[in-house]
């Protein structure tokens, strides 16, 4: 669940979900699929507009013990199909884990500088995790994600 506030011209806000699904295809792969953006319209005074909803299917493989490389593709209902590429490097302790990412998206790659790169990292204690990641977009600024997140 998630509520979304923009205040570009206006201000509007929503409430929606994403699901997911995740299986383990083998000992190295994992295969996933997710819905986002699922819910409600976003209302800018008069008029109301619907969320961008995306489906997304991906797949990860492990390369060696605690380095990990990514794929997923796209659908979102606005735009075209896009590719992210990307990869993830863990190591910590039984308790403590520590992550460093490196990513490629084609939906931004000739659109703004930076290139389509993004970075971030994380820190996870038992579990639960704080994970940040920056993603340029030229000169309407960068994105800065911050999420925190716990398995039971």
């Amino acid at each position: 669940m998630k509520h979304i506030d923009s205040r570009l011209v206006g201000s509007a806000s929503a409430f929606a979900a994403d699901i997911g699904a995740l299986v383990r295809a083998s000992a190295r792969l994992k295969l996933a699929f997710a819905a986002q953006n699922l819910g409600g319209k976003m209302k800018f005074d008069r008029e109301s507009d619907p969320l961008p909803v995306n489906y997304k299917f991906g797949a990860s493989w492990e390369i060696r013990g605690t380095w990990l490389g990514a794929l997923d593709v796209n659908f979102p209902r606005d735009n075209k199909p896009f590719v992210g590429l990307g990869s993830e490097y863990n190591f910590g302790s039984d308790e403590w884990a520590f992550s460093g990412r490196l990513g490629y998206n084609t939906r931004t790659a000739g659109d703004v500088s930076g290139g389509g790169f993004a970075m971030g990292g994380g820190v996870g204690f038992r579990s639960s995790r704080l994970d940040y990641a920056f993603i340029p977009f030229g000169a309407i600024g960068a994105v800065h994600m911050i999420s925190l997140s716990t398995g039971f």
